[in-house]
């Protein structure tokens, strides 16, 4: 599916796609060739953001798995959770109450890691700073995840 600067538009983007070097009204890409478009103004974020708007449900939910994959935890229960979100959207191999049972087993080891972990001023303060240098950081190999699992769809 080609992807025009009007669709871009009605998905109310941070700026107009015009503004990109090499983009006019009349652009009509694939989402693979915005991916790998090179302009200063389309930045990785962007990527993710049009990626998220123009994958189909089964790319945007095996993306987001492969992000909650990216995130290193020693919780059992929170890779057990991932595992069970992608076997109930994925797969299809779970009921809703056993994805349910995942979560909340998750909710509370997660809970307690955290309340153990630090006081809230502490804990805030650590846990914005994380954030922030792994969205960051994260950002190049997104873009390349996204790439290549587009690619392998084309096969």
């Amino acid at each position: 599916m080609k992807i025009s600067v009007a669709m871009i538009r009605s998905k109310k983007p941070c700026y107009d796609p015009t503004e990109i070097k090499g983009i006019t009204e009349d652009t009509e890409m694939t989402l693979l060739e915005w991916m790998k478009h090179k302009a200063k103004k389309l930045t990785n974020a962007d990527k993710v953001w049009l990626f998220s708007r123009f994958g189909t449900e089964l790319q945007c939910r095996t993306f987001a798995i492969w992000c909650a994959r990216s995130c290193k935890t020693k919780i059992k229960e929170i890779t057990d959770y991932i595992d069970a979100i992608e076997n109930y959207y994925i797969k299809k191999t779970i009921t809703e109450e056993q994805l349910s049972a995942a979560y909340w087993a998750a909710d509370s080891a997660a809970y307690s890691a955290a309340y153990r972990a630090a006081d809230s001023a502490a804990y805030r303060a650590a846990e914005w700073a994380a954030e922030w240098a792994a969205y960051r950081a994260a950002k190049t190999k997104q873009v390349k995840q996204i790439i290549t699992m587009l690619k392998e769809a084309l096969k």
